[in-house]
């Protein structure tokens, strides 16, 4: 009986040492090419059968394995089961090490604390040189734990939470500069003011007020109005209704 049962032990030696060394490695991912337009306005084909020998040989193997000793199918099930939770675990890992550095944890609770903060307050507040602290921050965002929104003159920073649209993180951003802020003020007070009211209430030129504005209206902040020489400024209905909810945090 011994001797009838070797080759079954030594194929199943095979096909788990040939599942392991498959589960081991690491895809290369996919080759995107472009199609021709024939093949896009083509009708679907019909499928084409394989024959056992077009199959690949990892495949081949498992079919002769399980045509000779059904057995098989339960250390493969098994394998594949553990496969499955490893990759799972594997998961739950990568997803919480990277809060286990301690400036990383520091810089993700700022942000989390501070909506909208920007990269030189970050430096300031957490006191982390310039080099790690880009670091880390490359490190959160490629985790998808932050999102940067880039304002004015610097990057302001969040936490992937879905808390706030995409409109009003642009509004934290303006809303947490001083000169932005006045703007924003003196428009949600004066609708329909030109850059020359804007740039003479608050005592800068003409360009000035242009700049600021060129970035309210990419954020889709501000609309303009052209009527004549002069253009007019407004806030979009959107943006008035986000200001009036943030007003009071920032």
């Amino acid at each position: 009986m011994g001797e009838s049962l070797r080759p079954a032990a030594w194929f199943s030696i095979f096909i788990f040492l040939l599942l392991i060394t498959h589960a081991g490695a690491r895809t290369g991912g996919y080759v995107v090419e472009p199609v021709s337009m024939e093949s896009v306005t083509a009708g679907p084909h019909d499928p084409v059968p394989l024959s056992f020998f077009e199959l690949s040989p990892r495949v081949m193997a498992i079919a002769i394995a399980l045509s000779f000793f059904p057995a098989l199918q339960i250390p493969l099930d098994l394998v594949f089961l553990l496969k499955l939770f490893a990759w799972l675990g594997y998961r739950r890992v990568s997803e919480t090490a990277f809060l286990r550095n301690g400036n990383r944890r520091r810089i993700y609770e700022t942000i989390c604390t501070d909506p909208g903060i920007n990269y030189p307050d970050l430096v300031r507040l957490t006191g982390i040189k310039r080099g790690p602290l880009r670091y880390h921050l490359l490190v959160l965002s490629a985790a998808r734990k932050i999102i940067g929104i880039d304002d004015l003159k610097s990057t302001c920073f969040f936490r992937n939470s879905g808390e706030f649209s995409l409109l009003e993180k642009h509004l934290i951003c303006h809303m947490r500069n001083a000169m932005s802020r006045q703007i924003l003020d003196i428009i949600v007070e004066f609708p329909d003011c030109t850059r020359h009211e804007i740039g003479g209430k608050i005592g800068i030129s003409d360009s000035s007020v242009s700049w600021y504005m060129n970035r309210f209206i990419r954020s889709a902040v501000v609309t303009p109005e052209k009527r004549g020489r002069e253009v007019h400024y407004s806030l979009t209905r959107e943006a008035a209704d986000a200001i009036r909810t943030l007003s009071p945090l920032y």
